[in-house]
């Protein structure tokens, strides 16, 4: 007997791989509103940082960008399944 890919899940990109790792698939709830409070904590210290005219902040801008996008794709993931 074969087995199917009937309930495989989607091929993930490489960027989703290296933003969601695979313990927040598991986790999802809470590690998604960490997620979005760990980008704005960034975000705030990028416009502190970004205040006082360094360009040292684009590190913080990048990392909160991803912050916030693994948080929406663990919204995204979290609106798709079920509770369990």
């Amino acid at each position: 007997m074969h087995a199917t890919n009937e309930n495989a899940p989607p091929p993930r990109s490489l960027l989703t791989k290296l933003v969601v790792r695979s313990a927040e698939y598991r986790h999802r709830r809470l590690l998604w509103g960490a997620r979005l409070a760990g980008g704005l904590v960034l975000f705030g210290l990028s416009m502190f940082v970004l205040s006082y005219g360094s360009w040292w902040a684009l590190p913080f801008f990048a990392g909160a960008a991803a912050n916030f996008f693994g948080g929406y794709h663990i919204y995204q993931i979290t609106q798709r399944q079920p509770p369990t």
